[in-house]
């Protein structure tokens, strides 16, 4: 790397849904050309959702408590952590340990801004394009539409009921409510093993 190049490392907690929310502002910065280098710090578990995504020069896993420690500030570095947010603590034997935080500053209740426009507001981005996105491998790809052509040729919806912490999840009757009301006219898939599927879906 270029002497006084501007370093970015971006650290990303969570599952599928905050790895996508990460997606708008990795996206930004790359086009900004503000950095010459950007790191994405991610838990173990989410590595496969951006180890394709072409903005990001390095990706690197850790186990999700030591997300905090990356997401402290560092001299040589700008990090951006909206999501993580890491508290210094000092203890009386000068010893320093780092705590994680949830959070980015929420909106009062009946706010109607999508969370990341919310974010980029806090931080002072101005960002051209807030959609979400994720790249696939070529092998990934080709198995998906290969999956795809064996199914009916009609509208396909797919349902993911699961979320990284369980207090997260929407009520598996409540689920099936929204998989009855699909029936008809379209394909449900959902991310399951065959044996925890609900009726209706494949």
């Amino acid at each position: 790397m270029k002497p006084g190049a501007r370093r970015l490392r971006m650290v990303i907690g969570g599952g599928l849904g905050d790895c996508l929310l990460h997606t708008p502002f990795i996206r930004h910065f790359r086009k900004s050309a503000e950095y010459d280098h950007i790191t994405c710090m991610v838990a173990k578990r989410a590595l496969e959702l951006l180890d394709h995504n072409p903005h990001i020069d390095q990706l690197i896993g850790c186990e999700s408590a030591e997300l905090a420690i990356w997401a402290a500030p560092e001299v040589d570095c700008e990090v951006f952590s909206p999501y993580v947010q890491a508290q210094v603590i000092e203890g009386r034997d000068g010893s320093i340990a780092f705590q994680r935080q949830m959070g980015w500053g929420r909106e009062p209740s009946g706010s109607e801004m999508s969370i990341v426009r919310k974010v980029a507001r806090a931080n002072g981005l101005e960002l051209a394009d807030e959609s979400l996105e994720v790249f696939t491998a070529p092998e990934d790809e080709a198995w998906a539409e290969e999956f795809v052509g064996d199914l009916p040729a009609r509208p396909i919806v797919v349902l993911n009921r699961r979320a990284s912490s369980s207090f997260k999840e929407y009520p598996l009757e409540s689920w099936q409510r929204v998989a009855d009301a699909l029936t008809g006219g379209v394909t449900i898939l959902e991310f399951s093993a065959p044996e925890n599927a609900m009726n209706g879906v494949q």
